[in-house]
């Protein structure tokens, strides 16, 4: 279960490494796996200081505000046919405003 402020991994090649979530898309209070959300990126992948650049090649920045689906959570997610899902860690990935995978 995803609420507000927690720490995510994204799991695409946007260059965000570590993303925070900001707002849960719907009526909802918390996401679980395949629900939208919007997240704030809080650290990107490659960069060797916190006031350096990263790559040329990242298609984000840190601060940025993107839309995300989440892929893999924590807490148990239990299937129709009887079987439980558990990841080790919260994931998402990063996409458009109108879900479409951009990186």
């Amino acid at each position: 279960m995803i609420q507000l402020k927690t720490m995510l991994n994204c799991i695409d090649n946007s260059g965000a490494a570590i993303v925070e979530c900001a707002q849960i898309i719907g009526q909802k209070r918390h996401a679980s796996i395949g629900d939208r959300i919007v997240v704030v990126v809080q650290k990107q992948r490659g960069a060797l200081a916190e006031g350096m650049a990263a790559s040329s090649g990242a298609k984000v920045k840190r601060g940025d505000i993107r839309h995300a689906i989440v892929v893999r959570t924590r807490y148990k997610v239990q299937r129709r046919d009887g079987s439980v899902i558990k990841f080790d860690d919260n994931a998402t990935v990063i996409t458009s405003k109108f879900t479409d995978y951009l990186y």
